[in-house]
């Protein structure tokens, strides 16, 4: 038993690596990065773009962005880390945005199940007059 847990762990890290690298290539391979978005609301010249990527770190490769992306990602201790478009911690703009997901999740919940309940019923009671 004890055996299967540690394997089922085991598992379940290489694939959240697994998965968590191919979001990242393929968010790299997306057009645009961070720096974009900064440098299109001001008057950034290409030498404060350039070195705002380096301070970034998107100028390094990939795997070397991922590393350190795997090294600083501490979400099990709670840090979530800072935007780089905005400079808010993750935590911050989380906590804001709660409310109005747990609304939504709610609403989706309720009519979730005024429509599912009374055609469960419904279904059930035509499946009891097929068997007459």
């Amino acid at each position: 038993m004890i055996r299967y847990v540690l394997t089922r762990l085991l598992l379940l890290i290489s694939v959240i690596l697994a998965v968590s690298f191919i979001v990242f290539t393929l968010m790299d391979l997306a057009p645009g990065d961070p720096v974009d978005l900064i440098a299109a609301g001001g008057d950034m010249t290409q030498e404060d773009i350039a070195a705002l990527r380096a301070d970034l770190g998107l100028d390094r490769p990939l795997i070397v962005r991922y590393g350190r992306y795997i090294y600083m990602f501490r979400l099990i201790q709670g840090d979530l880390g800072v935007s780089d478009l905005t400079r808010i911690s993750g935590w911050d703009t989380y906590i804001s945005r709660l409310p109005y997901t747990l609304a939504l999740s709610a609403g989706a919940l309720v009519i979730g199940a005024g429509v599912s309940i009374p055609l469960g019923i419904h279904a059930a009671k035509k499946s009891g007059e097929d068997n007459r």
